[in-house]
């Protein structure tokens, strides 16, 4: 899987409510990259963005 973007940024203490969105956004993240790089290969496959979407969707829930 090729990563296409990827940028830093430095977030203040007056944004602490902010950060604690953040945190759980970053354990989500962590969690999936593992499950979308074991299946990257079969999703690489599926050439229409929306279907690969839900199709990737599905591996982490139901819906």
């Amino acid at each position: 899987m090729q990563i296409v973007s990827s940028y830093g940024v430095e977030i203040k203490k007056k944004n602490i409510p902010l950060r604690s969105t953040l945190d759980i956004f970053r354990k989500a993240v962590s969690y999936l990259i593992p499950v979308y790089a074991e299946t990257w290969e079969e999703l690489s496959e599926i050439r229409n963005p929306q279907k690969r979407f839900n199709e990737a969707e599905h591996l982490v829930h139901e819906t």
